[in-house]
């Protein structure tokens, strides 16, 4: 019951989850699976940026079940757009492993 909870708070902490069944937020599980992976990106929450009416992000996280799990980030600043991304070493379908691989402008 303790590891549910901390999950669905790690979940909390990237996407909303779905209360019911008319609610647009994500399950627990899929919340989960995409949150951890992201946190052990180090990718930060997009959340955070949407008080900026002038922010444009995009994010594609690629999490295929056997191969390395994988984010690019998008972001406007300043007038030009820069690119980031991150490779985890595992298989994202399994055990997505440990961060081996970012780039950042």
């Amino acid at each position: 019951m303790l590891a549910a909870t901390l999950r669905a708070l790690a979940a909390a902490q990237f996407f909303p989850i779905k209360a019911h069944a008319g609610d647009p937020g994500l399950s627990e599980f899929s919340a989960g699976w995409y949150s951890e992976n992201l946190s052990r990106m180090k990718e930060p929450r997009l959340i955070d940026a949407s008080t900026n009416i002038q922010a444009r992000i995009y994010r594609f996280l690629i999490l295929p079940t056997w191969g390395n799990a994988v984010a690019v980030r998008v972001e406007k600043k300043r007038g030009s757009y820069v690119v980031s991304s991150r490779r985890l070493a595992g298989e994202a379908g399994f055990k997505s492993g440990e961060l081996v691989e970012e780039h950042d402008p």
